[in-house]
């Protein structure tokens, strides 16, 4: 496994991976797929030109999960707040990838940066992922109850958070 920065010649892979999530699970909002062309413009306005950061895990040359961070509000004031997301290809789940790029992200990658704080919303129920961010020095600091509403279900998601000493 080789944790790399992405680039945009690996967002066909990332929405693939993606897009099982949006099919399939409540993990994300989201309830279409987004277009290969989307994320290519996300990457270059938030990533290649932006302060923001992304990363994937290639296994035998494959893209097989990513993690990267984005604007957490709109609001100036929120700047030095960032999000967090890691996904992983259904196939390669329980791999460590999840953890590997954290620990790329959080160990070298963010130190350093201007941020202060990183948030991370689970979907509840997620253990995995809960245990995930909590090994990572997130600490629950809310619920937003039935915020969301996928699959004719409602949705609570949990919002973790942990500093970054920007």
């Amino acid at each position: 496994m080789l944790i790399r920065p992405a680039t945009a010649a690996d967002m066909a892979a990332v929405a693939r991976i993606y897009d099982h999530y949006v099919l399939h699970t409540a993990i994300t909002f989201d309830t279409e797929p987004k277009p290969v062309t989307e994320w290519e413009a996300g990457f270059a306005r938030d990533v290649a030109d932006g302060p923001y950061q992304f990363l994937v895990a290639d296994v035998d040359g494959q893209v097989a999960a990513y993690a990267h961070t984005g604007q957490f509000h709109i609001r100036c004031a929120y700047w030095t707040s960032i999000f967090v997301s890691v996904y992983c290809a259904p196939e390669r789940t329980g791999m460590g990838l999840g953890p590997a790029l954290y620990r790329t992200l959080f160990g070298e990658v963010l130190p350093g940066t201007a941020f202060h704080k990183v948030y991370a919303g689970v979907t509840q129920p997620n253990e995995a992922s809960v245990k995930l961010h909590e090994r990572f020095g997130f600490v629950r600091e809310g619920l937003f109850a039935e915020v969301g509403q996928k699959f004719g279900q409602w949705h609570d998601v949990a919002w973790y958070a942990r500093g970054l000493g920007g």
